[in-house]
């Protein structure tokens, strides 16, 4: 029997993680998951055991971006990236960014349950540090992940803590020295976007 050109989504996947980020990292009015803070590093978690679960590849880079990745037939083409951002705002909405990186999970879990094999690596990226309002700089993960990131930007004191990128990533156990080591130029990410990247995250 042939496969279904594109198996459809696992949707109540999508919902039930949507439903325990909000549990472990509510606010007062919305969500708080501050850049390398414990609500973002809570919603990394939940992501990383659903593609355990899932049976899917998992890697992270230096600055503890998270990547999924279900083998595709051909492993040696350029793989398709999807995904987003999982922190937030202060008392931010629960779905900004974090809908990016679950809309691509809904999808390999998908093709996961229906036993399909796509033609090339289907991987979802989870980026770290999106948000301008905890550090005053933006797609502070996603350029770390693609050699982009200044490095006086490891310098800027969080807004609420007072310390410095550097610190709360090496807190989070990010490789602080490889980030300032990577100075390869990288392509730009997008969020929800369907796009062809030539381009690989640098990866242990």
């Amino acid at each position: 029997m042939a496969q279904a050109a594109f198996p459809e989504p696992d949707v109540a996947l999508a919902e039930r993680l949507f439903g325990a980020f909000r549990a472990e990292t509510a606010g007062r009015l919305g969500v708080v998951r501050a850049s390398y803070g414990e609500g973002e590093e809570a919603a990394h978690r939940l992501v990383r055991e659903s593609a355990v679960a899932l049976g899917l590849e998992v890697a992270e880079d230096a600055a503890r971006n998270l990547y999924l990745s279900l083998p595709g037939a051909d492993r040696t083409a350029r793989s398709l990236f999807m995904g987003s951002h999982l922190d937030s705002v202060p008392e931010g909405g629960n779905y900004d960014g974090a809908a990016g990186v679950l809309a691509g999970i809904a999808v390999l879990a998908g093709f996961k349950r229906a036993g399909h094999v796509p033609p090339f690596d289907l991987s979802v990226a989870a980026f770290r540090a999106e948000e301008a309002a905890w550090f005053d700089i933006a797609y502070g993960g996603s350029h770390a992940a693609f050699g982009r990131l200044p490095l006086a930007a490891l310098d800027v004191r969080r807004t609420d803590t007072g310390c410095p990128l550097a610190e709360h990533m090496r807190d989070a156990g990010c490789d602080v020295a490889a980030v300032r080591a990577d100075d390869r130029f990288g392509a730009a990410r997008s969020e929800q976007g369907r796009r062809r990247n030539p381009f690989r995250p640098r990866l242990p």
